[in-house]
C-alpha cells in the first residue's frame, strides 16, 4: 500500500505535499489535521480499496479508478458552481 500512497503522490502537483497524509510504515491515513485535505483523500482512498491479495495490476488498477471517480465528483461540483 505504502508504494501505492508513494507512486501517487509523485503525480501530485502540490510541491508542498510531503506524505503527512500517511503512515510510510503502513500507508494507513493519519488523522485528519490541517493542511491539504487533497492529498488526505487520496490516502483514504487508496487504503480503503487496497486488498494485499490482489496482483499490482490490480492494485493499480483500483487506485486509478478510485481517484478517477473521485476526478469526476469534483468535476460535477464544479460545473454546478459555474452554472449556478
Amino acid at each position: 500500500m505504502v508504494a501505492l500512497q508513494e507512486l501517487a503522490l509523485k503525480g501530485y502537483s502540490d510541491l508542498f505535499a510531503m506524505g503527512d497524509y500517511f503512515d510510510p510504515e503502513t500507508g494507513n491515513p493519519t488523522d485528519w489535521h490541517t493542511g491539504d485535505s487533497l492529498e488526505w483523500f487520496m490516502a483514504i482512498e487508496i487504503a480503503e480499496t487496497y486488498d494485499p491479495d490482489n496482483s499490482t495490476e490490480d492494485q493499480l488498477g483500483e487506485a486509478i479508478r478510485v481517484l478517477t471517480r473521485g476526478v469526476a465528483d469534483l468535476q460535477g461540483a464544479i460545473n454546478k458552481l459555474q452554472r449556478g
